[in-house]
């Protein structure tokens, strides 16, 4: 889980893309043989679905971490996605206890999944990339479509 607080970063499109770009760097290394990734997104236009996003996507592509990628969207209220456990979990413990601190969240986070613990990457405003602006010149392809 990646977490920041609103002093340090929104809650847009640019922080849901440097996550992402943060979680690849630390987990895949580049490589030459095909490797796709397929991420899926609920269908928040602010945060995951527009070309800020599918820029992120195309750069780690070129990049050299994966050969291609998909972004795919849940149907709108038809959904469930295995996050959403994850956060129910949390919201009930948080009904429980008296948080403070950013650090009182992370230590929530933390002991809140025994079987599959969390890990989690603090954020900060060094680590929340402008995608927005590498976003602005991309011409996509008139083949370019969305399924």
């Amino acid at each position: 889980m990646h977490i920041w607080t609103e002093l340090e970063a929104g809650r847009g499109s640019n922080e849901i893309s440097s996550c992402l770009w943060n979680f690849i760097e630390e987990n895949y290394t580049r490589t030459q043989s095909p490797r796709q990734i397929i991420v899926w997104f609920d269908r928040c236009i602010g945060q995951n679905n527009n070309t800020i996003v599918l820029t992120t996507l195309m750069k780690l592509v070129r990049a050299g971490y994966f050969s291609a990628a998909q972004q795919k969207f849940f149907l709108t209220g038809h959904s469930f996605n295995i996050c959403d456990r994850s956060f129910g979990v949390l919201e009930a413990k948080m009904r429980k206890t008296t948080l403070r601190t950013p650090t009182d969240v992370v230590d929530l986070i933390l002991d809140s999944a025994q079987e599959n613990p969390y890990t989690v990457q603090r954020m900060t405003q060094a680590s929340i990339l402008d995608f927005k602006e590498l976003s602005v010149n991309v011409k996509f392809p008139s083949y370019f479509r969305v399924t």
